[in-house]
């Protein structure tokens, strides 16, 4: 096996682990707001549960992210915007190295999700509205099988590109 194929091999394992991750927040996600949709008002605790799933689903799709920059990119975006610019990175083919791991469309959805994460991070003084977060709650099993085809190809090129 030479060094490509190790490379490809671990970082397909790396994201395999994270997809299994994301499986079942999406599962609970998913559940969750099928349940609670047609309430106007929810309790708190339920509208930080379902926001926690959405901030964890971000987390996980940045560290799908993450993987491939230091696997194949060999770099991780520094300073204080790392997380766009790391977004920004993965809609960009990198010339030579590999294709885009994202296509643009996907890029701007998930900066709406990211910009969702930041205020959750942020929200304890104000709180979570549930009528901010229910389509991002329903809008996200839709969003993730949109991550997993954009990934499959990212790997049938990058495979391909390396044989």
């Amino acid at each position: 096996m030479n060094p490509n194929d190790r490379i490809f091999a671990g970082l397909k394992a790396d994201i395999d682990i994270i997809l299994d991750g994301l499986d079942g927040i999406v599962d609970l996600c998913s559940t969750e707001t099928k349940r609670l949709e047609n309430q106007e008002t929810l309790w708190p605790v339920e509208v930080e549960g379902l926001g926690k799933y959405v901030h964890d689903y971000v987390n996980g799709v940045e560290d799908l992210f993450i993987r491939i920059a230091k696997k194949i990119d060999q770099d991780i975006p520094a300073g204080p915007h790392w997380h766009r610019d790391l977004t920004l990175r993965m809609a960009k083919e990198i010339p030579g190295v590999r294709p885009p791991v994202i296509d643009q469309g996907l890029k701007a959805v998930l900066f709406e999700y990211a910009g969702f994460r930041h205020v959750f991070r942020h929200s304890y003084l104000t709180g979570i509205k549930w009528n901010r977060l229910k389509p991002l709650c329903k809008q996200l099993p839709g969003l993730y099988r949109e991550i997993k085809t954009n990934l499959r190809e990212f790997f049938s090129i990058l495979e391909a590109s390396i044989r």
